[in-house]
């Protein structure tokens, strides 16, 4: 079965506006919203299966350069953590403070930069297979 971006928007807005009804058990709003997402999903495969290949490869290395640059602001341990162990003094309270202060920064932006790599490498390896309906 070919689907295209139409037939899967047209089955997104259906769910979309089946789980407006206030009267759905939690079973079924469960269901409808675990396929919502799964829509959702192959619709993003779907409009990637147009792109070239070195548009896709072009922007995983940007993504994964970015991801570098943020991860690189996050203090590492340094010689005396790594062996001395723990001891009187607490080495790594200053950049647990700051590290932690750097994940709730950067952590959203992190999360999505490692949503689109699994995205786009999942369409370099070609496309999903599709399904028929039930």
């Amino acid at each position: 079965m070919n689907e295209t971006i139409d037939d899967l928007l047209a089955e997104i807005r259906k769910v979309r506006n089946e789980l407006g009804n206030e009267s759905l058990t939690a079973k079924d709003r469960g269901r409808l919203e675990t396929r919502r997402d799964e829509l959702r999903d192959r619709a993003k495969q779907l409009s990637l299966a147009g792109r070239h290949p070195q548009s896709i490869e072009l922007q995983i290395e940007s993504l994964e350069r970015r991801q570098r640059e943020i991860e690189s602001l996050f203090i590492k341990k340094g010689w005396s953590e790594k062996r001395l162990g723990r001891t009187i003094q607490d080495l790594g309270a200053y950049s647990h403070n700051i590290n932690k202060e750097l994940a709730s920064k950067y952590g959203p932006e992190l999360a999505d930069i490692e949503e689109q790599l699994r995205l786009l490498r999942s369409a370099e390896d070609g496309p999903a297979p599709t399904t028929p309906d039930s």
